[in-house]
């Protein structure tokens, strides 16, 4: 909600009535992203795919990236 919003529903009451909405709305947006991690994390298989996906990319690109240096500083890389 916007901000007058805000102060249209809350207004006029107590802080700790205001807190109470704000932490209910907190935990309203937050709560399925904790699932979805959950959810996650329970899928050691589809972990392993991220880690090596993005592993073979790394050497990939960090192999790029040394071929540069070894020509650059004269030396042969094995």
């Amino acid at each position: 909600i916007s901000t007058s919003e805000a102060i249209e529903q809350n207004g006029g009451t107590e802080f700790s009535s205001f807190k109470k909405n704000l932490a209910d709305l907190i935990v309203e947006k937050i709560e399925p992203i904790g699932n979805k991690i959950k959810k996650l994390m329970d899928d050691q298989t589809y972990l392993d795919t991220i880690m090596n996906d993005g592993k073979n990319k790394a050497i990939v690109e960090a192999d790029s990236v040394l071929t540069k240096v070894y020509d650059i500083i004269g030396l042969k890389k094995t």
